[in-house]
């Protein structure tokens, strides 16, 4: 969201930023969970990030201000619609239904 508000310069850091927070936190995630919820944890996190790829592409695309850069926005955007949905319900897929954890009576 607040790339989206950024200067057209800024919009990389931001996504820079979050991304080295995100990671920190997956990864601290990764440490603190119970070995049998790790999978389930790394592939519901893995396919949320994966849906989300069309969305920076798209802002990223928004925010082009040259001929090559549109060209090349619109380009990444069209490689990353597809992808992005596939692999991010491929991973959440992976997630609810093969390493969904297994409740405790």
């Amino acid at each position: 969201m607040f790339a989206l508000v950024a200067d057209e310069g800024k919009a990389g850091d931001f996504f820079a930023f979050f991304f080295l927070i995100s990671l920190a936190g997956y990864s601290l995630l990764l440490i603190l969970s119970a070995a049998d919820k790790v999978r389930f944890r790394f592939s519901l996190i893995f396919g949320i990030e994966w849906l989300l790829l069309p969305v920076v592409a798209g802002i990223s695309a928004s925010q082009a201000d040259t001929f090559g850069g549109v060209i090349g926005a619109v380009l990444i955007l069209g490689l990353s619609v597809p992808i992005g949905l596939g692999m991010g319900l491929l991973f959440l897929a992976l997630a609810f239904f093969k390493f969904r954890p297994k409740r405790e009576r």
